[in-house]
């Protein structure tokens, strides 16, 4: 198993929104039109995002769009106080994933997501079930986040990375990131409960790739099985658009 190099809100970590443009396609046919992927992977912290994010880049020729974590100026004061600035620092990341969104958009070129924008509700509603977001800023996050949805376009598919709390956890102490440091397996089980909830309800309206991650030898592999599933679902929505839209 290739050692997994995510590195959610890690302090040690350069972010930036683009980066990854290769110049050679490994696994996806280059006449195809590729300005219109978009594919963000999903999972909870540790579960191999950015990864498997740079691997579909490659993979198909397109753009990443990394987490921007180090432009998030509440996350340590959030790490001190969560309960204090849960509600800004969820803002805050909300405000960039929305404008991350829109590049994916505007420049258009495709892309490959790390954490999608719809991700963020799965992050506020365990603030608020652990008691770290009361029950007003919640409701305000959510009627800011539904106003926002109005001028996003959907990613064409989710690879959703189905890691165990227990296998995260463990690589997060390994990967020994001081911003990390006060994640415990409880928070990552109300993740992943958060997750499995998210994926069920966007699985209703969009394809939904779900990767037993220890299952495979390497982020290629998952690269190339979701290439694959993404020619077909692609294929289908070109030969029959009303299979997506009953």
């Amino acid at each position: 198993m290739e050692e997994n190099q995510d590195r959610d809100y890690c302090d040690n970590r350069q972010y930036h929104n683009v980066k990854t443009w290769p110049g050679k396609c490994s696994a996806f046919d280059q006449s195809r039109d590729t300005h219109n992927i978009f594919i963000s992977v999903a999972g909870i912290t540790a579960s191999g995002k950015t990864s498997v994010t740079k691997a579909l880049s490659k993979s198909l020729c397109v753009p990443s769009f990394h987490e921007p974590v180090l432009d998030n100026n509440y996350l340590r004061d959030f790490y001190r106080n969560p309960r204090r600035h849960g509600f800004a620092v969820q803002v805050n990341l909300l405000n960039a994933h929305f404008q991350q969104q829109q590049q994916i958009v505007w420049q258009g070129r495709g892309g490959i997501q790390d954490r999608s924008i719809y991700e963020d509700l799965v992050y506020a509603k365990v603030l608020k079930d652990t008691g770290l977001m009361e029950e007003r800023e919640y409701n305000t996050y959510t009627s800011l986040f539904n106003n926002l949805s109005n001028f996003l376009k959907r990613p064409n598919l989710i690879v959703y990375l189905d890691v165990t709390p227990e296998e995260c956890k463990a690589r997060i102490d390994k990967r020994g990131c001081k911003g990390e440091s006060g994640i415990t397996i409880e928070y990552l089980k109300c993740l992943q409960k958060g997750y499995e909830e998210f994926i069920t309800e966007m699985s209703r309206v969009l394809p939904v790739i779900r990767i037993k991650y220890k299952e495979l030898h390497s982020t290629e592999d998952i690269a190339n099985i979701v290439v694959r599933k993404y020619a077909e679902i692609t294929s289908v929505w070109l030969i029959d658009p009303e299979k997506f839209s009953r």
